[in-house]
């Protein structure tokens, strides 16, 4: 009885086999080779999923985000000419809730919460800061917005947090531009909203400098 292997049943589900080997496994089949029959079935469902996954339309922001999850991982290596690398838009701090004077005793509760207005370009990135205590962990709140003419808000842009070299927190802005990322880390983090294919704008959550360019 002749044995074919998993890639001979591949070829013949996929309908490239040479007329005398698809002869010869079909006839295989045909004699009652159990396991053959459950290998070519698997093998038919997979293939009738990739033929169904070939026509879905990828969005936008999927590969932006496949893309910037690439990028920022390299952003401490020397780039080669084939690296697909951000670019940071300059950007300004127009208001830190740490600057403003507290309310008589409620010092505490702002101490746990900061709020952030950053600017860059026509961009707007209003960013809340949470920091819980039980675990010690970070919860970053947003809203992005572009300003041409009217204020709007900018959806699917790919949201990521990251600590140093790792992407700790992950999201996607929602209808009206606001984002959510929880469980992160009481390090020092990095906002990165990718609002372009290769224009990023790389916010830090904790600095107290006004008017950095990002692209340093």
């Amino acid at each position: 009885m002749p044995r074919f292997d998993i890639t001979q049943w591949c070829d013949f589900v996929r309908g490239v086999t040479d007329p005398a080997t698809e002869q010869a496994m079909r006839d295989h089949l045909e004699s009652g080779a159990s396991q053959a029959r459950r290998q070519v079935e698997l093998l038919r469902r997979v293939a009738s999923v990739g033929r169904h996954d070939l026509a879905l339309a990828i969005p936008d922001y999927a590969v932006r985000g496949a893309k910037a999850i690439g990028s920022l991982r390299r952003q401490h290596q020397v780039p080669t000419l084939t690296d697909a690398i951000l670019r940071y838009l300059p950007f300004s701090i127009t208001f830190d809730s740490q600057h403003q004077p507290a309310p008589v005793g409620t010092r505490d509760i702002q101490s746990a919460n900061r709020q952030l207005i950053f600017k860059a370009e026509d961009f707007t990135v209003d960013v809340q800061l949470e920091h819980e205590s039980d675990p010690p962990t970070t919860v970053v709140v947003g809203q992005l917005l572009r300003c041409r003419g009217t204020t709007r808000p900018v959806p699917e842009v790919p949201v990521f947090v990251v600590s140093g070299d790792r992407i700790v927190g992950r999201s996607l802005t929602g209808r009206f531009g606001e984002f959510q990322a929880e469980g992160l880390p009481r390090d020092a983090l990095d906002l990165c909203l990718v609002v372009a294919e290769t224009k990023c704008l790389k916010l830090p959550l904790g600095t107290e400098q006004v008017g950095v360019d990002a692209n340093q």
